[in-house]
């Protein structure tokens, strides 16, 4: 089948066209001109030839014709057509709202003819082709598409509209010439996590259908067609998209602790009242106020936890509070900061993302609040919304204590007169043991009525109320007893360190007869010392520990301190008597306390059932039996040890006929676990060493017959 001419050459074109080869198709508007010429040879008459002068036609022009076209790349996913979620690799990004982003895209002029190409900047205009809806401008975004380009000097130049025509232009391209452009866009500050956003250059373009090939003195002002067609070139495929990764949160805690976890843990810190404020692991912080206060302050930390800038709206839930609390915020610095959309509540700075903000959360109670109105725990939530997504918000707690009827009570600490025991009420700081007394040394006459030796320990009693109180202390002491019992007396409270003026009972303690410290200021204290009388048969060493109880007159809970120990000095003597049976003289030996009775017959079983006495005995003849008993008795308040009786006879009148020994109880029944034997060494007797509890002694007993 034969083909037109012109329709072949104008194919041919095309197809050079599109190739974008280095052999550019011929610049529209250029004239070719063709002058055919003829060369011919002269047969002369003698049958030979020459050649003759040529000859040319004349000349024939013909000018090329304009085939505008042009390309935008790179391209979207779908060959058939524009698609929004097929994008070219560089055409696929993610970003924040509130984000601009940019794509690169190539514009060529693939014609044979200097064009305008033309971009049409309008998020809305029908041909972006979108159909979700995530396009940009939709639903009211003011959100706008910037087209630009850099140009020989470096700068950055922004495409405009030049003729009116609500597109904007490109520089003029010449035949074969590309240039890059920069499509930009905000993504709008509403868009939500995982969202689409994009858009398509949508590229027209102009030209002069009859062009100087020069390039000067064109006019673009004809539309550039789909070559062979009358439809307008439009290049619609260049779809980028832009994925939304939108993270809005965050967290508030204590200072320098904005997740609350402890991690740091942020050590206890001084308010600008002179409070100590107690950070907590558990998103809380704390401070227990010594008075009424007026203002407390805390300090707390928010971070923006999201992924772009924020401000932070700052509210507090003052509901536990007094009525008229109220509560502002400021800098550390004391900066107040400002309500700047004026809905009551103060916004922070703009917190970048990942920063953390540190500000002071001010209460401010009411004038005239009293003890009553603030006694207890108070709890103030403060509260951090994100102005990005006011959905997301993070709480956390602040608390002010005040405790009205409460006091310390245990042993004064040394150079802080004001905390007997810093941390623990009633009991030492950790390691130290509780308040010994300097030793006292039992009496050595046994009186049920004694008043003294005193030994006494001193006590520190603390208000650590907001208002005055008074206090009654009481104690009791079990005391030790030399011969292993005990006894409960009562301790009693004197007001100064020679313990002679006891406490008294004051008008502030309704109770008669019930001693009392009078009222102790908010934060007082007073020193008393705790004095327990010793009786004559205390055992030796730390044995007397006082129990006591000090309880607050406004009503609360009593507070105890047992960890006093009173220390019992070594007193006494070990006497030993020697007792003859039948003697006429006494039946004791030493003087009171110290006295040791005589024994009886029945407990050495004697031949002779007579008493014993330290004088004389009767009468013995030759032969005769003379019976001794040998008593040494511990009287100290602690035990004896090594303990030997020993005993020299004069064995040129006496004939050694036996001895035994026992040790004792203070009942006067036999120890049996204490076994005793007597060595004789050519008449001189020594007992086993022995160990004496108080109050247990060793007997000796002695028979010799008379020469």
């Amino acid at each position: 089948m034969k083909r037109n001419a012109k329709v072949l050459a104008l194919m041919a074109l095309m197809a050079l066209m599109a190739a974008g080869t280095a052999s550019a198709a011929t610049e529209a508007g250029t004239s070719i001109t063709n002058i055919a010429s003829a060369a011919f040879d002269i047969v002369n008459p003698d049958g030979t030839t020459k050649k003759g002068d040529p000859v040319t036609s004349n000349p024939v022009t013909t000018t090329v014709k304009a085939v505008p076209n042009f390309t935008i790349t790179p391209n979207d996913g779908a060959p058939a057509g524009p698609t929004q979620d097929s994008p070219d690799s560089t055409l696929d990004k993610t970003a924040r709202p509130g984000d601009t982003v940019s794509f690169p895209y190539v514009v060529t002029n693939v014609g044979n003819t200097p064009l305008v190409v033309q971009l049409d900047p309008r998020i809305a205009s029908p041909n972006v082709d979108r159909t979700d809806t995530n396009v940009l401008g939709v639903g009211g975004s003011t959100t706008v598409i910037e087209y630009s380009y850099i140009n020989t000097s470096g700068q950055k130049v922004i495409l405009t509209d030049t003729n009116g025509d609500g597109l904007v232009e490109l520089p003029v391209l010449a035949s074969g010439a590309s240039l890059n452009i920069t499509q930009t866009y905000v993504i709008p500050t509403t868009a939500t996590n995982g969202q689409f956003y994009g858009a398509n250059p949508v590229g027209t373009a102009q030209y002069d259908s009859t062009p100087n090939p020069t390039g000067t003195g064109n006019t673009y002002t004809e539309q550039v067609n789909t070559p062979g067609t009358s439809t307008q070139l439009v290049d619609n495929d260049n779809f980028n998209r832009t994925t939304v990764e939108r993270t809005d949160a965050v967290v508030l805690g204590p200072l320098n602790d904005p997740d609350g976890n402890g991690t740091p843990t942020t050590p206890v810190y001084t308010n600008d009242q002179g409070y100590s404020v107690t950070p907590a692991a558990d998103d809380s912080q704390s401070t227990s106020p010594t008075v009424v206060p007026t203002t407390v302050t805390f300090q707390n930390t928010l971070q923006n936890a999201g992924n772009r800038p924020d401000v932070f709206e700052l509210s507090t839930d003052l509901s536990q509070f007094p009525a008229g609390t109220t509560v502002t915020y400021t800098l550390p610095d004391g900066t107040a900061l400002a309500d700047a959309d004026g809905d009551g509540n103060a916004e922070t700075p703009v917190i970048q993302p990942g920063a953390n903000f540190t500000f002071e959360v001010v209460i401010k109670y009411p004038d005239g609040t009293t003890a009553t109105q603030v006694a207890g725990t108070d709890t103030a939530t403060v509260t951090a919304t994100s102005s990005n997504d006011p959905t997301k918000n993070n709480p956390t707690k602040n608390s002010v204590t005040v405790i009205v009827n409460s006091a310390d009570f245990g042993n004064p600490t040394p150079g802080n007169p004001n905390d007997p025991n810093p941390g623990t009420v009633g009991t030492p700081p950790s390691g130290q043991p509780g308040n010994p007394s300097t030793p006292v040394t039992p009496p050595t006459t046994c009186d049920a009525n004694a008043t003294t030796p005193k030994a006494a320990v001193p006590v520190q009693i603390v208000n650590l109320g907001s208002v005055s109180d008074y206090y009654n202390p009481t104690g009791t002491a079990t005391i030790t007893l030399a011969n292993g019992g005990t006894r409960t007396v009562a301790v009693t409270y004197y007001t100064d360190a020679a313990l002679t003026t006891p406490l008294a009972d004051t008008a502030a303690d309704t109770e008669t007869a019930n001693p009392d410290t009078g009222l102790i200021v908010s934060g007082g204290s007073i020193t008393l010392y705790a004095a327990v009388v010793i009786p004559c048969d205390a055992a030796n060493g730390p044995s007397i520990t006082l129990n006591q109880t000090v309880t607050p007159g406004s009503g609360g809970t009593p507070l105890t301190d047992t960890n006093d120990k009173i220390t019992v000095g070594t007193a006494g003597n070990l006497v030993l008597g020697k007792f003859v049976e039948g003697g006429t003289g006494g039946t004791t030996y030493g003087t009171s306390p110290y006295v040791i009775n005589a024994p009886t017959s029945t407990m050495a079983a004697p031949t002779v059932p007579v008493a014993f006495g330290t004088g004389e005995g009767p009468k013995v003849a030759p032969l005769g039996t003379i019976n001794y008993a040998i008593i040494g008795k511990n009287f100290y308040n602690t035990e004896v040890r090594n303990v030997i009786l020993t005993d020299e006879l004069d064995l040129k009148l006496v004939n050694f006929v036996g001895a035994t020994c026992a040790v004792y109880s203070a009942s006067n029944t036999v120890v049996d676990a204490k076994t005793c034997t007597v060595t004789n060494t050519n008449g001189i007797l020594t007992t086993t060493g022995m160990t004496l509890a108080s109050g247990e002694y060793i007997r000796m007993d002695v028979a010799v017959t008379v020469k």
